[in-house]
């Protein structure tokens, strides 16, 4: 299944994978956000459940984070605090957190199709199929806004 980034949220990968359908939907770049190092430079070994970091200290699961959907990890102060690195990584005084998805084991699996040859083919697909079917719509029909209702029984 194809999509744009727009379709990229953690609740819709997991759910079109959890179907066991192959999503080939990029999903949003938040790791990058800032000049600081992203969670994609720490390391996850998941036989120890702990995060290293790129100065090779470990970041240890603290608690679930709020949204009860993420877990959260923290390096310890001193750690931070004394590592040459800290200018890079965060700004913290009680050390960088990250957080990690209980589900980030198929968000791995999804992000490693974009370098797969099928994914490819498949956006190319997309790019030619699909996008200049929504530019008529928009242009041509006036469909510059689009909302989904649901069906509410009682109503047709």
């Amino acid at each position: 299944m194809t999509g744009d980034r727009t379709y990229g949220t953690e609740e819709i990968l997991v759910a079109i994978e959890r179907e066991q359908i192959s999503a080939y939907i990029p999903s949003p770049d938040f790791d990058h956000r800032t000049g600081f190092f992203s969670p994609d430079c720490f390391h996850y070994e998941a036989e120890r459940d702990v995060y290293l970091c790129p100065a090779g200290k470990e970041l240890r699961f603290d608690r679930p984070h709020s949204t009860e959907r993420s877990l959260h990890y923290r390096a310890r102060a001193k750690d931070c605090n004394h590592c040459p690195l800290k200018a890079q990584c965060t700004t913290s005084t009680q050390g960088r957190s990250l957080c990690r998805s209980v589900d980030e084991e198929v968000l791995d699996r999804v992000r490693g199709y974009q370098e797969t040859e099928a994914y490819k083919k498949a956006y190319r697909k997309r790019t030619v199929w699909v996008e200049p079917l929504f530019a008529e719509g928009k242009d041509w029909h006036g469909m510059r806004r689009f909302r989904l209702r649901r069906h509410r029984p009682g109503q047709l």
